[in-house]
């Protein structure tokens, strides 16, 4: 056993600057595999911090429609069967329904393609939305 112990310094004595390399190769190989696992995990982290930052608790429902034409063809939800989503389950703190809608718009005689939206008072909790100016939908309103 002692024997390979002493040939394996030789060889490594006679091939010293191969073995330098072939330690620094291993070197920046363990390094690397580190960093990018160490990076990997960070993303990870702060993909989660975002997302508990916008609540985990809160929901928002979203129904789309090509235009106005495309709504006839399909189920209609009332705001009450949605709002019941809140009472089905307690992991729902916040609930934010709304509907789009993309229709001809007119705006001081000019006439563009725009998205309508019907929203309840609660989406801008849900979806951190600040105005720069106004107000936001009320449940007072009609």
């Amino acid at each position: 056993m002692l024997i390979y112990f002493i040939e394996a310094f030789t060889n490594l004595a006679a091939t010293k600057l191969r073995a330098v390399l072939a330690m620094l190769g291993i070197l920046v190989g363990t390094a690397s595999v580190v960093a990018m696992v160490s990076s990997g995990q960070l993303a990870t982290q702060q993909a989660l911090a975002q997302f508990k930052t916008l609540g985990t608790d809160m929901m928002a429902v979203a129904f789309y429609s090509e235009s106005a034409s495309d709504t006839a063809n399909k189920r209609n939800f009332d705001l009450k069967q949605v709002m019941g989503l809140q009472s089905a389950t307690s992991a729902i703190r916040i609930l934010a329904p709304y509907v789009m809608l993309y229709a001809p718009i007119s705006y001081h005689g000019k006439v563009i393609e725009g998205s309508i939206v019907g929203a309840t008072a609660n989406l801008q909790a849900v979806i951190k939305i600040n105005l720069g100016s106004g107000l936001f939908i009320s449940d007072w309103d009609g």
